[in-house]
């Protein structure tokens, strides 16, 4: 069986809010309608032996697309803007067949993309690698709401976050660029923290959607910036052994602790992309 090995993934075209709603997934909340396409692209079956590094790269202001060994639904994910959580009819070679994609514009996309905002440049992004799918996997899809599984994001101790003041100081990182208001530092070996410095309800829960692994919904009625540092190694207590005595609390627990939040279980009608057609082998060139 093949093993997965992952280095880090600079899925920066793609990454950002992700809001539960099919308007805001789809980007019809806003009056920007994309229209760019890949004007040059590679698509390539991955020739690959037990051990797989998956890399990539896609930066959002510039219209080059390189990924390598990545599987036909993580390129749809990544295509419509959604959670894995958020897919459906993926086919059952999706695990075995990986793929290298390479594509990119001119120089007038990359100058077009280097003026929009985050937002609007992200959008060009998903439609650039939406429009590459249709043509060389003949990639068909459709959108319908489901009701799955989902936690509530809710208040447990009153007073625990510290909303940010006007004063507070910016933080910068060693390039000089600001953080974003809610970023995650550290490794797998050591623990995780979640810094916010300014950061939303709405964020937190986009940044636990992925850690708890299903849709995180702002049921706080939070609507302030806040300030915080949430050290996390794993999700919940429950998943630890007995005799584990690691002193990094669990992301479930250091949300109570830190914060005065926890997650309930719950179920919530979620958007989800079904796969209806798609072709394994799509022609290299």
């Amino acid at each position: 069986m093949r093993r997965a090995v992952f280095s880090q993934l600079m899925w920066i075209a793609f990454a950002g809010s992700q809001a539960f709603s099919q308007s805001s997934v789809l980007g019809t909340s806003s009056d920007y309608h994309p229209t760019m396409t890949f004007d040059v692209a590679s698509i390539r079956e991955s020739k690959v032996g037990n051990e797989i590094v998956h890399t990539g790269s896609s930066p959002l202001h510039a219209s080059t697309f390189r990924m390598q060994n990545i599987n036909l639904s993580n390129l749809v994910t990544l295509a419509y803007g959604v959670q894995y959580y958020q897919l459906s009819g993926a086919p059952s070679w999706d695990f075995e067949t990986l793929y290298t994609v390479e594509a990119k514009s001119d120089d007038a996309a990359d100058a077009k993309l280097a003026h929009l905002s985050d937002h609007d440049a992200r959008l060009e992004k998903q439609h650039m690698l939406q429009v590459l799918l249709a043509d060389r996997f003949h990639l068909q899809v459709h959108w319908e709401s489901r009701q799955i599984p989902v936690y509530d994001l809710v208040i447990s101790k009153p007073g625990l976050l510290k909303e940010t003041s006007d004063d507070s100081p910016q933080i910068n990182g060693a390039n000089g660029k600001a953080y974003p208001p809610l970023y995650q530092r550290g490794s797998s070996m050591t623990g995780f923290e979640l810094v916010g410095h300014g950061a939303t309800m709405a964020m937190l829960c986009d940044t636990l959607n992925s850690q708890f692994g299903r849709p995180v919904v702002n049921q706080t009625g939070l609507s302030g910036k806040y300030d915080f540092v949430l050290p996390y190694l794993g999700r919940f207590d429950a998943d630890r052994k007995s005799d584990d005595t690691n002193p990094v609390p669990t992301l479930d627990h250091s949300l109570q602790e830190k914060l005065g939040l926890r997650v309930k279980a719950s179920r919530g009608d979620i958007p989800v992309v079904v796969i209806d057609q798609v072709d394994q082998h799509p022609p290299e060139n």
